[in-house]
């Protein structure tokens, strides 16, 4: 049996792999059908994910214009621009100097 998207599934039962137990993905990662593991597809840097049973890596929103996701798995972004630096969709650090990131 595949673990449906948007969860991942442990063996309920040491002593038989055929018996799952769907839960659901946790914030800052996405669980595509047949995840084994919570934490084996984080959202990357630049992106964050704030809702459970995320599937897609298309399920991670970007970063929004004015903050910084500075890692990957985040569940909100990790904060505001530096003063005097501007942020734009997808920023990595909080004070970008090429004017993307």
């Amino acid at each position: 049996k595949v673990c449906p998207p948007g969860s991942y599934c442990v063996a309920a039962d040491p002593c038989s792999a055929n018996i799952t137990v769907p839960r659901d993905c946790p914030p800052g990662y996405y669980c595509p059908s047949g995840t084994a593991q919570p934490f084996s597809h984080p959202c990357p840097q630049g992106t964050f994910n704030n809702i459970t049973t995320r599937a897609l890596p298309s399920d991670c929103l970007p970063c929004p214009g004015g903050l910084y996701c500075d890692a990957p798995a985040l569940s909100v972004p990790s904060g505001p621009c530096s003063a005097g630096y501007y942020c734009t969709l997808n920023a990595t650090t909080a004070t970008p100097r090429d004017g993307v990131t």
